[in-house]
């Protein structure tokens, strides 16, 4: 096998032209993440763990400020003092 084919075999393209080998790479990565069962599992697990991430870090550097206590009390008075249950 030449080197041209085992580039294009192991997924490089292998035919020049930089910008070519760099989408194909990108699109075949993609393609994997999206359409292959381990690709969906990886993709799944990293979502998990970036939303965790980012609900840690909210929870640590966003502080409670008594708006936001006001803005609930005055949501769930028509409910609890006046007994509106009507939305509509």
């Amino acid at each position: 096998m030449s080197p041209r084919n085992a580039a294009a075999a192991a997924g490089g393209g292998g035919g020049g032209g930089g910008s070519v080998v760099g989408e194909s790479a990108v699109v075949s990565w993609g393609r994997w993440l999206l359409m292959d069962r381990r690709g969906l599992l990886a993709m799944a697990v990293l979502l998990l763990l970036g939303e965790t991430l980012l609900n840690a870090l909210i929870i640590r550097f966003v502080s409670y400020t008594e708006i936001d206590w006001r803005a609930y009390m005055q949501e769930v008075a028509g409910p609890m003092e006046h007994g509106d249950y009507d939305y509509a």
